[in-house]
């Protein structure tokens, strides 16, 4: 049973993850410019996230999940600023398309990695997803042990399509060889997180 309820939850995550959300897109540009493990702390973060949504679906946090709803407005507003801030990095960063892995220290990594899971969960939307997947799909945890390993699941399933994204753009940067075409990659991710960045800071103040 547990370990169904483990590949289930990878499942999930992994679909959910897949809806790619500007967050999760982040992942390709910083595999590109600062390495691979600068990409996957981007997907550990969101998968992070993920699961926090997760674990509020399943175990009906209502506390959190009425505090996540009553201030849905400003998180929006501090997450599409956030977002913004990012699109402005990236589309303002200088583009190289050296191969060579970039040595990123220990705190610089966990400040990506923070980052992600912040600029993530300041989307209280994201929980809606859990909710429908577990009622679309009649999932029917059954205990404590159970819930724990699904939401574990999920974190895994995250985790793994952040992986792939990284992977995605340091094959991308390595095989094309193309400063051009990394300036292609940079300048259109930046302008869709951008544009998702006004987009909620938009809808926030219109419910503020």
């Amino acid at each position: 049973m547990y370990p169904l309820v483990l590949t289930k939850g990878m499942l999930i995550g992994f679909l959910i993850a897949s809806i790619i959300g500007p967050i999760g897109i982040l992942c390709i540009p910083r595999s590109i410019n600062e390495g691979f493990l600068a990409g996957l702390a981007t997907g550990l973060g969101v998968a992070l996230s993920d699961s926090v949504f997760a674990a509020l679906a399943i175990f009906g946090l209502t506390v959190v999940s009425r505090f996540l709803f009553h201030n849905a407005s400003i998180l929006g507003l501090v997450g599409g600023l956030f977002l913004i801030f990012n699109a402005g990095k990236t589309l303002l960063k200088s583009h190289s398309f050296s191969c060579s892995t970039v040595a990123l220290s220990g705190v610089k990594l966990v400040s990506i990695f923070f980052l992600a899971f912040v600029m993530s969960l300041t989307n209280p939307a994201n929980i809606l997803s859990f909710v429908f997947v577990f009622s679309g799909f009649h999932i029917d945890v059954g205990g404590f042990i159970a819930s724990i390993l699904l939401v574990f699941g999920i974190f895994l399933g995250s985790s793994l399509f952040g992986v792939l994204l990284s992977s995605l753009g340091l094959v991308l940067k390595c095989e094309v060889r193309s400063l051009r075409f990394v300036t292609w990659i940079n300048r259109a991710t930046g302008i869709v997180i951008l544009v998702f960045g006004i987009a909620m800071i938009a809808n926030s103040l219109i419910y503020l």
